[in-house]
């Protein structure tokens, strides 16, 4: 490889920086979620948001679903013994401990660690 290609590497890892940075100026543009809103009950604020997202005024029934369907999700509240006993979650859960505890033993850091001393 040439000098000049072996001393340019950190242009390209800027390219990854570039869209986060982005985003983090574009998010305050955005409008809060309606479903945000209704969860803090600010009713009024959650239908000015859904009308500026959808570009009408016919919002109500949306509203009214989002509602309905907070008030389902706040009657299941999952505790965290139950997230950890539930079948429902008991293979994701396994499956994301194995994969990092994979990750740990694999001695990746080690390798990374005596990369960079050489």
């Amino acid at each position: 490889m040439s000098a000049s290609y072996t001393s340019k590497w950190h242009w390209g890892m800027a390219w990854v920086g570039i869209f986060p940075l982005v985003g983090c100026f574009l998010i305050w543009k955005l409008p809060e979620s309606p479903r945000w809103f209704v969860q803090e009950q600010m009713r009024a604020e959650a239908l000015q948001s859904l009308q500026i997202l959808r570009k009408t005024n016919e919002v109500h029934a949306e509203l009214t679903e989002i509602e309905r369907e907070e008030a389902t999700v706040n009657m299941a509240d999952l505790s965290l013994f139950r997230l950890f006993t539930s079948s429902r979650f008991r293979w994701p859960l396994l499956t994301s401990v194995i994969l990092s505890a994979a990750a740990q033993f694999s001695g990746i850091n080690s390798v990374r660690i005596a990369k960079d001393e050489n």
